[in-house]
């Protein structure tokens, strides 16, 4: 059965949600002086870039 937009929607909104709260995260553990690893925000970078076209 496929899945109403709707449902395809609020999976996406919460997938984003979650990696943003990640980012959070990560954004304090940074400010207390611990490194980040260049894949990961250059994979962070990736993932919002490729969702922005909703807020543009």
């Amino acid at each position: 059965m496929e899945m109403q937009a709707t449902h395809v929607l609020e999976n996406e909104h919460h997938l984003i949600q979650q990696v943003v709260g990640a980012m959070a995260a990560l954004a304090d553990r940074v400010s207390e002086g611990q490194p980040a690893e260049k894949e990961l925000l250059v994979n962070l970078d990736e993932f919002m870039r490729r969702r922005s076209w909703a807020v543009r």
